[in-house]
């Protein structure tokens, strides 16, 4: 479509159509955005992508830190998971970062994280083995946690990854550690959220009271 435009623009019209949602006539837009722009402008966009590379995964709930290196060689940990008054014993399982924010946003979550990196979706081929589960069943049964909150959102790939991680973690049935009696809690977000809907675009309001009401599973 584009064959008659300089390569460079046709290279960068690609790599742009290559983002979620993005086709190309949009990313066409993009290019010839750029193109007004000065040079200096483009540097320092060229360099705030240049310092992507910087940015790894926690070792520990797989949401994104700031590394000169790979957070697995150096230990690095997330702002929350190195945040000596969040609450360890509370671990709230989400399948993206999105989902991470528009929970902090209620400002009424003080528990850690555990990012799966995604939902269990047959039609986009996305199942079991390729979320962050067996990390997720190691700190349950290594970090003292007392509960698991799914959150998920109320669509069916939701529904499909709550309902496989309470067949793989209730019959775990891990007891609480240091002395505590009773055994892990596993619960979900209240049914305020309307079903299909995504919690990355709930309002805090909704998402604080889904919260405060999660029911046990």
């Amino acid at each position: 479509m584009y064959h008659s435009l300089p390569k460079e623009i046709t290279n960068l019209v690609e790599q742009f159509s290559r983002f979620p949602g993005i086709g190309e006539k949009t990313a066409l837009r993009f290019v010839l955005f750029l193109l007004g722009k000065d040079e200096n402008y483009i540097d320092a966009l060229a360099g705030q992508i240049e310092n992507i590379k910087n940015l790894s995964l926690c070792q520990k709930c797989h949401n994104i830190t700031a590394s000169s290196s790979r957070a697995e060689d150096t230990g690095s940990f997330c702002k929350y998971c190195a945040d000596p008054a969040r609450d360890k014993g509370t671990v709230c399982v989400i399948s993206s970062l999105p989902e991470l924010m528009a929970i902090e946003a209620t400002g009424d979550f003080l528990g850690l994280y555990h990012i799966l990196g995604g939902k269990i979706d047959p039609l986009r081929k996305t199942g079991p083995e390729h979320l962050r589960i067996n990390t997720l069943i190691a700190r349950i049964k290594n970090d003292n946690v007392r509960e698991v909150i799914l959150a998920m959102n109320s669509d069916i790939p939701g529904e499909n990854t709550i309902l496989y991680l309470t067949r793989i973690l209730k019959p775990l049935n891990i007891p609480l550690r240091q002395g505590f009696e009773g055994h892990v809690k596993i619960s979900r977000l209240a049914r305020g959220l309307p079903m299909g809907s995504e919690l990355e675009y709930a309002d805090p309001i909704t998402l604080s009271s889904a919260l405060e009401g999660r029911q046990e599973l």
